[in-house]
């Protein structure tokens, strides 16, 4: 497998001797832990009423002198100046903050329902044009940019990020270098900045994936521009979405046979845990640049005031933990009289009775609109007994996952027409968003890209029109060249003798029963109701799962190599009767053990037939 270049080449290190002497000149020494102070003391986490917010400013670039305004310190500097072989830099070494509510405020607000899930919005707060070039200027001849002369105009927007377009032209060669300056929506303070990093520069050294370069990121929004930000290569191309309608059917197949070689590749980076992937960014430490696997950045741990619960997130030895973490986040989203209050007021809204709200001391605009179907549609009592019940069968799950080893893999859950890109000949050039992704186990993962559509389209009859063929017969022939695209993909799997799952139709080929049901319990957890059908499929696999487990009444009490007794009988008895217990198991009875026996459990307040 072919690894990226890490040789420090003549531009870099200049860049780095660059930024080193701007910051020696005007800051000096500093101390690396700036953010520890604002992170200190927050209260509990807000969001902004949900309302109609103007677009992008479309602001005119102008050209400034750079004024560095680094924030890492000189020793910092100087061991990446000694060091550095062409990963990453971070702007500044900051540690996860305690508690985000001062650093969310007015910045983020989410659409939805507690039920249906959560959409991310941009607040009141954004970013702005001379922000982006006072936190870029210092960076710039470390990305290939003339700090001197350069410009920043909006370039795309979506639902997590916006992004600028940086340009610089060299005045005597005419020459043009573009750079994307990133900002990410905190959604997730932190922690989806620094694995999306870590996670990038991992397949880059491990796989032939193409994806783009990051040359510089900071995951503290205690910045001038407030919010927490990325400088990455621009990747040339167009997005299949709007490439597809001029790229011939043989492409579109080889396209596909590329994705293939994609997940495989991604198929083989296993890990023995679950969780997302993170880096060592500090020089200073040991394991620098080491990666390792850490709390999971995934949706299912994402919504209003979600970031401050005190819940594990990872990573997990297994998906019974990981459903146990995911269940408690929804039970502590039931405790939480904001998240009732949000039912209420939605209610009450679809009823035409106007927005109220129980918490008479909060600030309306502070608290978030959702959309349910009814007020019944929380169910805060039945979500309960869903909670409680998954949370029973779990114990069983698990068992039966520790009986071997399991094995989970990276996946990327957004290989879509939006996030592949191609060149004129309609050949793969790049893949996008990697934001979020985890290492899972492949009975959570649906086995078809969402760029691939695995509908089983027949094959139209034979054409008998002399001339122009009718709209729904060219119909036809497009459906079943979707279906032979979609063939292309799984084929190539084939060839590879790829681990990842493979499947003829849209239903997923599962292993085995088991790991179906852990499948179809992970699609519960993830999206909890409270209905008799989610009560009933856990009361199955409870009956189903539970025999691994057999009464002690109904086994003979058997001595263990190590003289112990059996441990679900070990553990039901305490340090005392446990010795007298071991003198009788494996005895044969006879009438003065017997009255032996019944004088030791008479004196211990135990049953006299606790040992037969």
């Amino acid at each position: 497998m072919d690894k990226i270049d890490m040789e420090l080449d003549v531009a870099s290190r200049q860049a780095i001797e660059f930024v080193f002497d701007k910051h020696d000149s005007v800051h000096g020494s500093k101390n690396f832990d700036r953010e520890q102070s604002s992170t200190s003391s927050h209260s509990p986490t807000t969001s902004v009423q949900g309302h109609k917010e103007p677009s992008l400013e479309n602001q005119s670039s102008v050209d400034t002198p750079a004024q560095p305004a680094l924030s890492l310190p000189k020793e910092i500097l100087s061991m990446l100046h000694e060091g550095f072989r062409g990963d990453p830099l971070p702007a500044s070494l900051s540690k996860p903050p305690m508690t985000h509510t001062s650093l969310l405020n007015n910045k983020i607000q989410w659409y939805g329902s507690w039920r249906e899930g959560w959409e991310p919005r941009w607040g009141v707060i954004k970013p702005r044009i001379e922000d982006i070039r006072k936190v870029a200027m210092p960076f710039m001849q470390f990305c290939g940019i003339d700090p001197e002369k350069f410009s920043v105009a909006p370039f795309y927007e979506g639902m997590w990020n916006k992004l600028y377009l940086i340009t610089s032209k060299n005045e005597r060669t005419g020459a043009i270098t573009e750079r994307i300056f990133r900002i990410t929506l905190p959604v997730n303070p932190w922690f989806k900045i620094q694995s999306e990093v870590a996670t990038m520069e991992y397949v880059r050294k491990e796989t032939s994936i193409p994806i783009p370069k990051v040359y510089i990121f900071e995951s503290s929004m205690a910045n001038a521009l407030g919010f927490e930000w990325m400088i990455m290569e621009k990747m040339e191309g167009r997005t299949f979405k709007d490439a597809r309608e001029s790229i011939s059917q043989p492409i579109k197949e080889s396209l596909n046979g590329t994705i293939a070689e994609w997940v495989h590749q991604l198929s083989q980076l296993q890990f023995d845990r679950i969780g997302s992937l993170y880096r060592e960014w500090d020089p200073r430490k040991p394991d620098y640049l080491a990666f390792k696997l850490g709390p999971v950045t995934s949706d299912h741990f994402l919504g209003p005031w979600r970031t401050e619960k005190e819940i594990f997130r990872g990573p997990f030895q297994n998906e019974a933990q990981l459903y146990r973490s995911i269940v408690e986040l929804a039970l502590a989203d039931i405790l939480d009289s904001r998240h009732l209050d949000l039912a209420h007021r939605a209610w009450a809204e679809e009823q035409g009775f106007g927005l109220v709200s129980n918490q008479d001391n909060e600030d309306e605009s502070q608290i978030p609109t959702t959309v349910y179907s009814s007020k019944e549609a929380f169910g805060p009592l039945g979500v309960k007994n869903v909670c409680f019940s998954i949370l029973g069968l779990l114990p069983l799950i698990e068992d039966k996952l520790a009986q071997k080893p399991r094995t989970y893999v990276l996946h990327h859950f957004d290989i879509s027409k939006n996030n592949v890109l191609v060149d004129s000949a309609g050949a793969a050039v790049a893949l996008l968003d990697w934001e979020n992704l985890s290492a899972e186990s492949l009975c959570q993962i649906y086995p078809w890209p969402s760029i691939i559509d695995p509908t089983r389209y027949e094959p139209p009859e034979p054409s008998q029109w002399s001339g122009p063929k009718p709209d729904w017969y060219i119909a036809a022939e497009t459906d079943y060249e979707t279906r032979l695209a979609a063939d292309a993909f799984m084929l190539r799997l084939g060839e590879l003798k790829s681990y990842w799952p493979q499947t003829e139709g849209e239903e997923q080929n599962y292993m085995n029963d088991f790991e179906e049901d852990l499948a179809e319990l992970g699609s519960l957890v993830k999206g909890i109701h409270a209905g008799w059908a989610e009560l009933e499929l856990c009361n199955k696999m409870k009956e189903k799962y539970s025999e691994v487990f057999q009464p002690i009444l109904s086994q003979k009490p058997i001595q263990t190599q190590d003289g112990n007794f059996p441990r679900p009988i070990q553990s039901s008895l305490g340090p005392k009767e446990a010795q007298y217990a071991r003198l009788f198991d494996g005895l044969r009875p006879n009438k003065k053990r017997i009255l032996k026996w019944k004088i030791i459990t008479r004196k211990l307040g135990l049953n006299e037939n606790h040992h037969r």
